[in-house]
């Protein structure tokens, strides 16, 4: 106990050490003493966490990767406003700093944007309104992010793939950026990872604990409170994940229960969505039937407002037959699209490339549920996670017209898929190697 106590204290003051020369930006900007304050939180928890601090290497490496993300917070904060940072981002800092300036009402049950804003607007009332802080809160959510990434490869393949992981989860250019300025997504991977962690480790008992189920069921209640459409694939993840844990050995009575959950499920959506107030216009349209109307409202306001990346494909909701040709072309389009012919820049090309990569983990993806047979556990667990990330990508196909947006929706089942390819992927580059 008392080596516990003394590690702790000597990790803490290895954190204020090294953020000590950072301090002196304080007396430059003192509104910004929380988010300086927020970078000694972001420490400890690296420190706190065993699966960054038991290899030195994997250790090294996290902290590498948030000097980085801390060099993005800074140079975005107080220099120059970096690419992907100019519109959104700072859309979500004004609109939140201008609640607590009008001294508005600050309502954190809402979904979408207005809840994240209203998010921000709470730590900005207690702590000052800064940019930094808004930011700094994005990269600790990354850290719990990329902890719970590691610990759910942990589950299925150990430790053998950490530092793989970390790099090509961290250092990737879009999440590098997008999960250090003020955004949505940070917390989006961070609550699709957690919920999808508890939902294997009850998988991986094959038993339904009542604390890691109820972990479940607030992590998935968060995420979809953070975008209208993720707030519909909460309510298909914890339909479907809740049949997934149910024991084998209830047989037909599984069934029978399944039907039971499912409905009750639905009702109680139904019912907290209208007392609380937090139902959207996507959830509305699903339980009214319009869902498919909505879609078709939706794409074609984006497509407007999006011209040049667009990928200039309808979703037709006339009959079924129709829903599944169109709805096939565009998850096609969201998955390769911008094609060859179609790239003028830079970031078109990083879209292509991202979109190769997505493919190829899925493929990976595939080959490991293969090639784990004997291991009806994992298997269970990869095709749970396959699953999940294919429906969330099919629901952000239906709702994204363009492939600059596809960049940061692609970024949640990315991290899933990435544990699921990593060891095929290697393991095929080492035989290339070899040869």
């Amino acid at each position: 106990m008392c080596i516990q106590i003394n590690s702790i204290k000597q990790n803490a003051l290895i954190c204020l050490i090294f953020i000590s020369p950072l301090l002196l930006f304080v007396l430059i900007n003192p509104q910004d003493w929380f988010g300086f304050l927020l970078i000694y939180f972001c420490l400890l928890y690296i420190f706190s966490q065993k699966v960054f601090i038991n290899k030195k290497s994997v250790l090294f490496i996290v902290l590498t990767l948030f000097f980085f993300k801390l060099l993005v917070s800074i140079t975005n904060a107080f220099f120059v406003n970096l690419y992907g940072a100019n519109s959104d981002s700072l859309r979500f800092h004004n609109n939140a700093a201008n609640i607590v300036l009008l001294n508005e009402k600050i309502n954190i049950l809402q979904t979408g944007t207005a809840g994240y804003e209203s998010f921000l607007a709470l730590f900005y009332r207690v702590f000052g309104i800064s940019q930094f802080l808004g930011q700094n809160l994005s990269i600790l959510a990354f850290l719990i992010s990329l902890s719970t990434l590691l610990k759910l490869s942990q589950i299925i393949q150990g430790d053998k793939y950490q530092k793989f992981i970390i790099i090509f989860f961290g250092f990737l250019p879009s999440n590098l950026i997008y999960t250090s300025i003020i955004m949505r997504e940070p917390y989006q991977i961070m609550f699709f990872l957690l919920s999808l962690y508890s939902l294997a480790k009850m998988i991986k008992t094959d038993k339904i604990r009542p604390i890691h189920y109820l972990k479940f069921l607030v992590f998935a209640f968060l995420l979809g409170m953070l975008h209208n459409g993720l707030l519909v694939f909460s309510i298909i993840l914890v339909t479907i994940g809740t049949v997934i844990i149910l024991p084998k050995k209830l047989g037909i009575l599984r069934w029978l229960i399944s039907v039971g959950i499912i409905s009750s499920i639905l009702l109680i959506v139904m019912g907290e969505t209208t007392v609380l107030g937090i139902s959207t216009p996507a959830t509305e349209a699903v339980f009214s039937g319009n869902i498919n109307d909505y879609i078709e409202r939706y794409r074609d306001g984006g497509m407007r407002q999006e011209a040049r990346a667009t990928y200039n494909t309808e979703f037709d909701s006339s009959s079924i037959g129709a829903m599944i040709v169109s709805g096939s072309i565009v998850f096609f389009y969201y998955m390769f699209a911008p094609f060859p012919w179609q790239l003028t820049s830079v970031i078109d090309l990083y879209a292509a490339l991202f979109n190769a990569l997505m493919v190829t983990l899925f493929v990976t993806a595939c080959f490991f549920y293969k090639k784990e047979r004997k291991n009806n556990v994992n298997r269970r667990i990869i095709i749970t996670l396959l699953l999940f990330s294919f429906i969330l990508e099919s629901l952000w196909s239906l709702g994204t017209v363009n492939w600059g947006t596809a960049i940061r929706h692609h970024l949640l089942a990315y991290s899933v898929l990435l544990v699921l390819g990593s060891s095929v992927i290697l393991e095929k580059l080492r035989k290339l190697i070899i040869k």
